[in-house]
């Protein structure tokens, strides 16, 4: 017999237990979180004149345990005005917060875009075509554009690896389909980027490259990098890795 979750508590609001109930929340499922009441009040609670039965004291540990889950990073809640991954640099999260700008929604690998275009490009992902995007620019004449990054920086290329039918991973994702939570699966799921800079000597003859302040701009069409890419991991299957 199936049984159907309606609500979830978490006891102990720490580390873990915030962070599990936030990934519930993220899923759509109605969640307590749980933990003692204390019996001490802080410094603060005492100039405050409360009593140790106040919802402020009594609700004090939940409450940290909540805020600290807030701002954790990677962040245990999934929401559309999410910033854009630290390592990605600070370009793609000022790009993000530009007005206008739109964002797909793919749990994990979401795409921002900006212009009269921007809304078809970003329709074009779907869970199992996570680089839609990148196929759409590839075939409207579009550019990849490394500003003051590298090519493991380069998103294009783990396009070029499904191409290549290069082995993808399979990740889940916790999201909400009507209203419930929902586990979904997340197909086509690249790799690491580690060795993506070795195409930079194959693809330097239709590289233009400038000197912005102190970063190296390369640009480089998408119609000639990808077909290169292709090319190098199907005459090595090692290639770029």
């Amino acid at each position: 017999m199936k049984r159907r979750i309606e609500k979830v508590a978490v006891l102990g609001a720490g580390t873990m237990g915030a962070r599990i109930a936030a990934h519930l929340a993220n899923a759509g499922f109605p969640c307590y979180l749980l933990d003692i009441v204390p019996g001490e009040l802080t410094a603060d609670e005492k100039a405050r004149g409360l009593a140790l039965d106040h919802p402020d004291v009594r609700n004090r540990i939940v409450r940290a345990g909540l805020e600290a889950a807030k701002k954790a990073k990677p962040a245990a809640f999934f929401t559309p005005d999410l910033p854009v991954q630290a390592s990605e640099g600070e370009i793609a999260e000022t790009f993000r917060q530009m007005p206008d700008v739109k964002r797909s929604s793919h749990p994990v690998l979401s795409f921002t875009a900006l212009g009269e275009d921007a809304a078809t490009i970003l329709a074009a992902q779907m869970l199992d075509q996570p680089f839609g995007p990148i196929e759409w620019l590839r075939n409207h004449s579009g550019d990849v554009l490394l500003i003051g990054v590298d090519h493991t920086h380069n998103v294009s290329l783990h396009y070029a690896e499904h191409l290549a039918s290069r082995k993808q991973f399979l990740r889940w994702a916790l999201t909400k389909i009507g209203g419930r939570g929902t586990a979904i699966e997340l197909p086509n799921f690249p790799g690491k980027a580690h060795g993506f800079n070795a195409i930079d000597p194959e693809v330097k003859p239709m590289t233009r490259q400038v000197q912005i302040g102190n970063a190296v701009v390369k640009r480089i069409p998408l119609e000639l990098l990808i077909p290169i890419a292709v090319g190098l991991i199907d005459e090595d299957p090692k290639a770029l890795l």
